[in-house]
């Protein structure tokens, strides 16, 4: 069962156009959908156990967290990306770069929304359950945000982001059977 949700408005003639038409699944997330993640080999599915992992940190997440900008990206999608790139590091899948794609750039890493450098260092937690904070003595938050978006393409150095939760070095992996 699927439906369509369309946003229509009158244009300066006062005649109705849609401005937005999309397809969605009116039950939660849909298991046969497959989402578009820009990660650091490019944009690529997610699989259906890391969407389902990232709306479950929805539901984990404790809203705690009350500081720091996100360009109009709200603190859940935040908890639920870092909750997502844990699952993705421990199935050794391509961390998420960012939330939001910019169709412009290889790979859609948008800038505005980064969760990472190249090394796997989030750009918004320094534990697995505590948020990094910027405070004038670690660091510009400005400056991480443009080094970490470079880094993930080779164009700044290595490990931008300092005292970080690292995805990858903190991976528990499960022997599977």
């Amino acid at each position: 069962m699927r439906n369509t949700r369309v946003s229509f408005a009158k244009n300066s003639a006062g005649v109705v156009e849609i401005t937005d038409a999309n397809d969605y699944y009116p039950f939660g997330i849909d298991p046969k959908s497959r989402a578009q993640t820009p990660t650091a080999t490019g944009l690529t599915d997610s699989p259906f156990f890391v969407s389902l992992g990232h709306e479950l940190g929805h539901k984990k997440d404790k809203n705690i967290y009350t500081e720091g900008g996100w360009f109009g990206v709200s603190r859940g999608e935040i908890f639920a990306s870092h909750i997502e790139n844990m699952i993705r590091a421990e199935n050794d899948l391509p961390l998420r770069t960012s939330y939001s794609i910019n169709p412009k750039v290889f790979g859609g890493l948008d800038m505005q929304t980064v969760l990472i450098d190249c090394v796997g260092n989030s750009f918004y937690y320094q534990s697995a359950n505590r948020a990094f904070q910027y405070n004038g003595r670690n660091g510009n938050e400005g400056d991480d945000r443009v080094n970490a978006s470079k880094s993930v393409y080779g164009r700044a150095d290595s490990s931008v982001l300092k005292r970080r939760y690292n995805y990858y070095d903190n991976v528990k992996h499960t022997k599977k059977k």
